[in-house]
């Protein structure tokens, strides 16, 4: 079951995601640090991480 549960989801979890990602400090090999996530959730996910870093260099 999809962990992240955001607008879209299918609820079945097909991929891994980090919790807190790696590049902002989270655990790359801490299993507290994984969550389930299906396709739609973790590409979401992933856009706002990607679009929070690109905000950080600018800044």
């Amino acid at each position: 079951m999809c962990e992240i549960r955001g607008p879209g989801c299918t609820h079945r979890a097909t991929e891994a995601d980090h919790r807190v990602p790696v590049a902002e400090g989270g655990a790359r090999y801490d299993l507290s640090n994984g969550q389930a996530a299906c396709t739609p959730c973790h590409k979401a996910k992933t856009q706002r991480e990607a679009a929070r870093g690109r905000s950080r260099r600018r800044g």
